[in-house]
């Protein structure tokens, strides 16, 4: 995603512009970033963006005809295709380029405006007329806005390092966020990482009116939880397979070149069976282990001849390994530290995937909300090498969690907690590189699946399955990535569910989940290369291993370094017997060495680089 900044109050406009570059010059990540900004004294604010200027076609602000209302958005909102000729059919004129008509449809709703809104964004709108501004993000929170006020004028951005740049006293990590992010790999309940920043929360609008205090609302509305509104199952899958038909036009342009990373699991399938692939140009990709051909790239290479699609495999090689130090270091700093350095592969990969088109269409999600399956838990296991005075915090993390889950039903702690926090830092990540589309987070079909008579997730007869196989008989009869197949099950069907759940579990055995005792084994017969034998089945990155041989003279430097042993809430003992026991092979430390090398590189490049 691209990112937007502003100053919201009355200064002096020398200053405010001054500010305004920094905060934005650390925004643009990459050469093929553009940047702009707006001040505006009639409503007292400055406003600074980021975009791809290979995208983007239509220069923001986005006008009206009357030029007394505009809008600054970062993000994509999608809108049903009647909408943009209805519009026009009411008279409006604009050149339907990217999110032309956004200002028109606020014209016609206003107050209902935010609300329609559909995608993931955040977004300034200046009605001039009104002298009204309105700043509000998406309802999931992947338009993450962070804030401070000072003396009456709030800064904000969608990247917290815009604000660590201009205010050095909040280069601090706040414990409540760090414990957090230690104990579930984020914050929990709209918590920040750093001191004296906030974050809005999801779905947020705030008005402001010069001279007047600002009005903080949430527009969403809590959908979930309803009654359901179907008698059976059977109508429900009908309403989901007709929204799905009805929606995938939004996202699968008919002008422009469009990526779309496919898996061997259900959900690109479902996508891919149900869309009118004769109407767009459309290339598919899946990315690959250093060590074999793995299920998605097996399966993508059947699923894109069996739909006579383009196919190609984006590899995490040696040309990985020789970047990763650089690519650690900026998944940190792009992301704000929300993804800790695992998500490097998926920075590499999408880097690369912008060559074969910048709009990446993803499946991802889809588990998630058709089947309530949570995707995150919290653990204790950093508590191995922090100060004993930390730990209570860590504890109090832990039970946070539990009680945000206990609050609320499967679904509604999707929507309202993991997707804007457990989510939303490899979202970020991604949306760095490519334009993220995910159709499984439209309105539409979120609205389906919220009054789904499934309460429970899954049902005995797989509506996942169902969705792809009875519309294409040869998407259909390919297993998926786990060895499952719509319909009745042979025997040989039982045996191969088996054989890929047993080389699943078998991977994770190998890699994060190993435990000390086999470490130790596994090293002692390093020269059988028994990672050939067990690793790139399913998964595309392999940290233990990584970390163990070929990263290990960079985590030493990082974690080993004098400074970086002297952090406040560090066990420094505890670290250097972690990093000895793993690198040297008796030991499988993957995840501390995670979050260990991830916080010290929030120092590196969130803090003290501006010192």
């Amino acid at each position: 995603m691209r990112g937007l900044a502003g100053i919201i109050g009355r200064g002096d406009k020398k200053e405010m512009e001054f500010l305004m570059d920094q905060m934005i010059a650390c925004m643009v990540h990459e050469n093929f970033y553009g940047k702009g900004s707006q001040f505006d004294e009639r409503l007292d604010f400055i406003a600074g963006w980021t975009y791809f200027r290979d995208v983007i076609t239509r220069p923001v602000p986005i006008w009206n005809e009357k030029k007394d209302i505009y809008i600054i958005i970062c993000g994509q909102i999608f809108v049903p295709l009647d909408t943009v000729q209805w519009l026009k059919d009411r008279g409006h004129c604009f050149l339907n380029k990217d999110h032309d008509y956004l200002v028109h449809l606020y014209e016609e709703w206003e107050n209902g405006f935010f609300e329609k809104l559909n995608g993931q964004f955040a977004g300034l709108l200046a009605d001039i007329r009104r002298k009204v501004l309105y700043l509000f993000n998406d309802r999931f929170g992947f338009g993450r806005i962070y804030y401070r006020e000072i003396g009456g004028i709030l800064f904000f951005s969608t990247e917290a390092k815009s604000l660590l740049r201009i205010f050095p006293d909040s280069r601090k990590l706040d414990p409540l966020g760090l414990s957090e992010f230690l104990t579930c790999s984020c914050t929990l309940r709209n918590h920040c990482l750093y001191e004296k920043i906030s974050i809005m929360p999801p779905g947020s609008l705030w008005t402001f009116k010069p001279g007047l205090d600002r009005k903080e609302e949430r527009y969403l509305k809590r959908e979930e939880g309803e009654e359901s509104r179907y008698g059976n199952k059977e109508d429900y899958y009908q309403r989901l397979k007709l929204t799905f038909r009805n929606i995938l036009p939004r996202y699968f342009h008919q002008d422009k070149l469009v990526g779309m990373s496919i898996t061997g699991g259900k959900d690109t399938r479902i996508l891919l069976a149900l869309a009118d692939l004769s109407k767009v140009k459309l290339i598919c990709y899946t990315f690959g282990s250093s060590y074999r051909e793995n299920r998605d790239e097996k399966l993508g290479k059947l699923i894109a001849k069996y739909l006579q699609l383009p196919f190609y495999v984006i590899r995490v090689d040696n040309e990985f390994f020789k970047l990763f130090p650089q690519l650690a270091e900026k998944t940190v700093y792009v992301t704000d530290g929300t993804m800790d350095v695992s998500g490097a592969p998926g920075l590499y990969t999408n880097r690369i995937a912008r060559n074969i088109s910048p709009i990446r269409i993803t499946g991802n999600y889809g588990q998630e909300i058709l089947e309530k399956s949570v995707a995150f838990k919290p653990h204790l296991i950093c508590e191995r090498f922090v100060d004993a005075d930390f730990i209570p915090l860590l504890r109090e993390s832990y039970n946070a969690y539990s009680e945000e889950k206990e609050k609320c039903d499967k679904f509604s702690f999707i929507m309202m907690k993991q997707l804007p926090w457990h989510h939303y830092g490899r979202y970020k990540l991604e949306s760095s590189q490519v334009l993220i589309y995910s159709p499984f987070l439209d309105l539409d079909i979120l609205r389906e699946a919220s009054v789904s008579p499934l309460r429970n997730g899954r049902s005995s007869n797989d509506l996942r399955m169902r969705l792809y196989a009875e519309e294409s008989n040869k998407l259909g009869s390919l297993y998926t990535d786990r060895g499952y197949k719509y319909g009745p099950l042979s025997l040989f069907d039982r045996f191969n569910i088996f054989l890929q759940e047993f080389t699943f579990k078998a991977e994770y055995a190998y890699d994060y989940g190993m435990p000390r005792w086999l470490s130790v084994i596994d090293y002692v017969l390093k020269p059988l290369h028994l990672e050939k034998i067990f690793l790139g089945r399913h998964k595309f990155y392999h940290f233990r291993i990584w970390y163990r041989d070929l990263f290990a003279k960079y985590i030493k430097e990082i974690l080993l370094d004098r400074k970086a042993m002297s952090r406040d809430f560090i066990n420094s003992i505890a670290v250097k017997r972690i990093i000895s026991d793993h690198t040297k092979g008796i030991s499988n430390h993957t995840l501390e060495i995670h979050k260990l090398l991830t916080i010290e590189l929030i120092y590196r490049k969130l803090f003290e680089q501006w010192h």
